[in-house]
């Protein structure tokens, strides 16, 4: 076998094991790009990527149902960390959306014990909680 031969057939190896390892990573691309979006503050994207998620079947409902427990996460504690006094909101409204995300949180993990993100869910929970408890002193 020549040197260009191996060579053509070792790129070809490499190329079918990068596709490969590729395909199975492709899963969790669409909640990643999703969490990304939302983490640099396009909420409007993020949602849809989220919904997007939950339109499909088995564990990527249960992930777009996590991404958007997250959203809600986020905007309560957007909303509870806001200074300025004209953008403020009323305290029983942030309370009422700690409260709603608190709701969504449990959901998740009431109808999802066994999905691979249910331990974020909870923590995420938890670091939700402490922001409450942080705001209604």
């Amino acid at each position: 076998m020549s040197r260009t031969a191996r060579s053509l057939r070792r790129l070809a190896f490499v190329t079918a094991l990068f596709g490969a390892v590729t395909m199975s990573f492709a899963a969790d691309d669409d909640f990643e790009l999703a969490e990304a979006l939302y983490r640099r503050g396009y909420l409007d994207l993020a949602e849809e990527k989220f919904n997007e998620l939950i339109a499909q079947k088995g564990d990527r409902q249960g992930d777009g149902e996590f991404g958007l427990a997250l959203l809600k996460r986020y905007e309560a504690m957007k909303d509870a960390g806001e200074t300025a006094e004209k953008r403020r909101k009323p305290y029983d409204v942030v309370m009422k959306e700690f409260e709603d995300a608190d709701g969504v949180f449990a959901g998740f993990i009431k109808d999802n014990a066994s999905h691979k993100r249910a331990l974020d869910a909870k923590l995420e929970r938890a670091r939700l909680l402490q922001e409450r408890a942080k705001y209604q002193l």
